[in-house]
């Protein structure tokens, strides 16, 4: 048993803390609340507000491992957050992370009350919650769009939630030793969220429907990239 506690304790030293860090981007330069940008149809848009959840995170590692995130929820914020913790485990190389957009139909229909205030599954203010039957908005974007960059004036309101929206991405990804911790960076290009959605003609879409659903098919498919910049962060070699 002895030689069962000194391979035991060889597996746990290489556990180490992972984390995800996106960088969040508009028209390729870092997000703002209070610039405008170009929407891919022509226009202009200025966001007030975009939030959404991560959930079911998995990383994919050291030649086809998966490893999840499990009971990990994340509710992103451009404007306040872009590292979050994943937790601790035993990965060297980092091949791609799994992100699961919005809130799983087993955590969807819980009550929000029930969740310590600063649980990312707790009531929210602007509230991220649609009522019992819906359960979470997955991804809620709100803002003013215009012709130019000055007349930004038309609000539109974004939000995909129910269950059958739920759905994931997988982003090719390179792990990077910082001080210690295991960093994966991706990039988030959040213009690529009005892909094909006329957000300059006022519209108010919640649900899992029209823009709605145009929006998650954005998310999943076009927002997301392998990170540029990993490179430029300052890196400590991996033991």
């Amino acid at each position: 048993s002895a030689i069962a506690l000194i391979g035991s304790a060889g597996i746990s030293a290489q556990t180490k803390s992972v984390s995800l860090n996106i960088n969040h981007l508009l028209n390729g330069t870092q997000f703002s609340t209070i610039f405008p940008a170009m929407a891919p149809g022509g226009y202009y848009f200025r966001i007030t507000s975009l939030r959404y959840y991560l959930s079911k995170i998995k990383i994919k590692h050291d030649g086809g491992k998966i490893d999840e995130a499990t009971g990990l929820y994340i509710l992103v914020n451009p404007s306040a957050n872009n590292e979050y913790i994943l937790g601790n485990f035993d990965i060297t190389n980092v091949e791609a992370i799994e992100l699961g957009i919005g809130v799983d139909s087993a955590v969807n229909h819980l009550d929000p009350t029930s969740y310590p205030k600063d649980d990312p599954l707790a009531m929210q203010d602007p509230t991220m919650h649609w009522g019992w039957n819906a359960g979470y908005r997955f991804i809620a974007f709100d803002g003013f769009a215009g012709a130019t960059n000055s007349t930004t004036q038309t609000s539109f309101e974004l939000h995909a939630l129910e269950d059958i929206l739920y759905s994931t991405v997988t982003i090719p990804a390179k792990g990077t030793m910082v001080t210690g911790n295991l960093v994966i960076y991706i990039d988030a290009e959040y213009s690529k969220l009005l892909t094909n959605i006329a957000a300059n003609e006022g519209m108010i879409a919640h649900g899992s429907t029209g823009a709605s659903a145009t929006l998650m098919k954005n998310m999943i498919t076009s927002v997301f990239t392998p990170s540029a910049t990993s490179s430029v962060q300052e890196v400590s070699s991996s033991p």
